[in-house]
């Protein structure tokens, strides 16, 4: 004959299978997982705990901790709950103010060294004496250097040469020539391309042989010395 389990039998905690024999009841264990839950998820468990054993007083005798004692660690959780939500919304509010201040002291700052530049003239001695950085001169980058290492290729297009070189420092751009006679007469050079990079390619060139040089182009216009001539077929 089955027999109805009894809370006041000690078996231990866990669950009987029905079984004849007590002793072959199945011994089940507590599942919390408290370390994957979140401060919202815990409040919750928390109160459903408390209402469930509340419920079930009579089986729950003797409880550690009291329901008492989950009911105040239920308030302390919800109050620390609530106070996060109080705290997190009022560091948006500050950061947002920090944020507005931030700029409008930018830009009084920046009005201040617009009239700073106009009542020092250059003077770096009266702009220290306003507090402010001064800014040092541009140093000059000088005459362009002679061009390096010119290399050309034949084109995998017709009537084209690709070519490239070390790029020059302080180059704006590079002045390209090619000439289709004897490269040792300066007439017979003529202009060919410009280039903002120390590559490209040279079209509408006739077949044959042609000469290829270039230099390079300063910031103040100033060209610098013609690089060395690179000979080139043109299919």
């Amino acid at each position: 004959m089955l027999r109805t389990w009894n809370p006041a039998d000690s078996w231990g905690v866990g669950f009987w299978n029905g079984a004849a024999d007590p002793q072959n009841y199945k011994r089940m264990k507590v599942k919390l997982s408290l370390s994957t839950l979140t401060d919202d998820e815990l409040a919750d468990l928390l109160d459903t705990v408390h209402a469930k054993m509340t419920d079930n007083a009579a089986t729950f005798t003797g409880a550690n901790p009291t329901m008492a004692q989950l009911a105040a660690l239920s308030v302390a959780q919800r109050s620390a709950i609530a106070g996060r939500a109080t705290a997190l919304t009022a560091a948006d509010a500050a950061l947002e103010t920090l944020r507005a201040a931030s700029a409008a002291t930018r830009a009084g700052l920046s009005l201040e060294g617009s009239f700073m530049e106009n009542r020092a003239a250059g003077n770096a001695a009266i702009i220290a004496q306003a507090g402010m950085g001064v800014r040092a001169a541009q140093a000059s980058i000088g005459a362009m250097s002679q061009v390096q290492g010119l290399k050309t290729t034949m084109s995998d297009h017709a009537g084209a040469v690709d070519w490239m070189c070390k790029p020059a420092k302080g180059a704006s751009a590079y002045i390209v020539q090619s000439c289709t006679g004897n490269p040792a007469v300066e007439a017979n050079w003529h202009y060919a391309d410009t280039a903002t990079k120390s590559s490209g390619t040279l079209s509408g060139l006739a077949s044959g042989k042609v000469f290829v040089r270039l230099c390079a182009k300063g910031a103040d216009a100033a060209n610098g010395a013609w690089s060395n001539i690179e000979e080139e077929t043109v299919r």
